[in-house]
């Protein structure tokens, strides 16, 4: 336990020093300023929008940020040869980066939307979608020598998961958004900003979070292990 502990405080470490978290809480700011500057009282299909971006943002772009620094300062190669278990690593980063997510979809909701949320599917919903983003954009990254490739990547990634929005401004709706884990996330949000959802929705949602979460580890860990345990031991 200390060990995790201390993995998280290294990742606080890396995030003030690559400011990470200033960099986040700007975008929330500024994100913060454009509701309030909007006019209608019915802002929730964007402020649903914008904390989808929140996990995915954290989850995809700054994991990859914080692997490359390590790749490129050689802390990676540090780390494979310590006791530190692949999971702690993993857990590490996805706890780090979800602690400082959590509170910024809080404040994107509460100044978008108001104070009457339903936290705890709002809290599921963040919570949840972080986790898997993180190890889904671990397992993008962990492969990936420079930034430039990372971004094309990010946008490659980004395109697909981002479709069941066109259903969210009712601009073209499918069943199929079902496959596609955002549309989880994004029905546990329209429930914790009042929407009408049905109960077989929100078993859905949650479930289907969970198994991607279990999926998406599974990637990371094996993406851990092919392509920076096994590529230390051939150096």
């Amino acid at each position: 336990m200390k060990t995790f502990l201390k993995l998280i405080k290294w990742d606080f470490t890396l995030q003030l020093r690559y400011n990470i978290i200033t960099i986040a809480v700007i975008i929330s700011i500024l994100y913060i300023i454009m509701l309030k500057s909007l006019p209608g009282n019915n802002l929730d299909a964007l402020v649903i929008l914008l904390v989808l971006s929140d996990p995915t943002m954290f989850g995809v772009l700054f994991i990859g940020v914080l692997v490359l620094y390590e790749k490129d300062n050689n802390t990676l190669n540090a780390l494979v040869v310590t006791p530190i278990k692949p999971w702690q690593y993993l857990w590490a980063k996805a706890f780090s980066l979800t602690i400082i997510a959590v509170p910024i979809a809080l404040g994107i909701s509460i100044f978008g939307h108001g104070i009457n949320i339903r936290y705890l599917y709002l809290l599921i919903s963040v919570i949840l979608s972080s986790f898997m983003f993180v190890f889904l954009g671990f397992a993008i990254v962990s492969n990936i020598k420079g930034f430039n490739q990372y971004i094309i990547k990010f946008a490659l990634f980004t395109l697909p998961v981002s479709i069941p929005v066109l259903g969210l401004f009712n601009l073209y709706h499918s069943s199929l958004y079902y496959l596609i884990p955002t549309q989880a996330t994004i029905i546990l949000l329209k429930a914790a900003f009042g929407s009408n959802v049905n109960n077989w929705q929100l078993i859905y949602s949650i479930s289907y979070l969970l198994v991607w979460l279990a999926f998406s580890f599974y990637l990371s860990l094996n993406s851990y292990h092919k392509n920076l345990l096994n590529q230390k031991r051939h150096e």
